[in-house]
């Protein structure tokens, strides 16, 4: 299998395709990445990784051009508390497959030589695999609620429809005395 598809970023900021041999554009690996290609961006000097910061920067250019479909509040929320819940997730997901690969060798060690114990090892081993990525699941569905329940609640919201039914309480009681 051929690695990703590398993408030189030189210092005048264009982007050159290594494999076609010519300059791309952020829209073009754009659409590389939601075709399925695996794109690596790579500083032509330093050779430092620029990946994430290209990908970040083409999701930037794409929000620009929708007008903010984002809402505010949640591009803030995401801003806080983004990181933490993504990094929870990644850590969650290592340690499970950790977990795996241990489960995976003392199967491997138990199991005997007939196709029976093999067998059994096998219905084993897909049980603990679809309890894991079940957990994995589970802890993925926790992390998604954690970030939006931070992000949903606006006091400031809250508040103005607090203030909202007040005065509409307020104005039901002066049509009242006016009556």
């Amino acid at each position: 299998m051929a690695g990703p598809k590398v993408i030189k970023r030189y210092a005048n900021r264009k982007l050159y395709d290594t494999e076609k041999s010519c300059y791309v554009t952020l829209d073009e690996i754009a659409r590389m990445v939601k075709e399925g290609t695996d794109v690596k961006v790579v500083d032509n000097q330093t050779k430092e990784d620029l990946t994430s910061i290209t990908l970040a920067q083409i999701l930037f250019e794409e929000e620009k051009k929708r007008k903010s479909v984002l809402p505010l509040h949640t591009l803030v929320g995401l801003l806080r508390t983004g990181q933490e819940a993504v990094t929870g997730l990644i850590d969650k997901t290592k340690e499970g497959a950790g977990r795996r690969v241990g489960k995976i060798e003392t199967l491997i060690k138990a199991a005997g030589d007939t196709a029976e114990d093999r067998k059994r090892a096998l219905g084993e081993l897909l049980e603990g695999l679809q309890r894991n990525l079940e957990e994995t699941q589970r802890s993925a569905d926790e992390v998604i609620k954690q970030t939006v329940s931070r992000m949903v609640p606006m006091p400031h919201l809250k508040e103005e429809l607090k203030r909202l039914k007040d005065k509409v309480s307020e104005l039901e009681d002066k049509i009242g005395e006016l009556e």
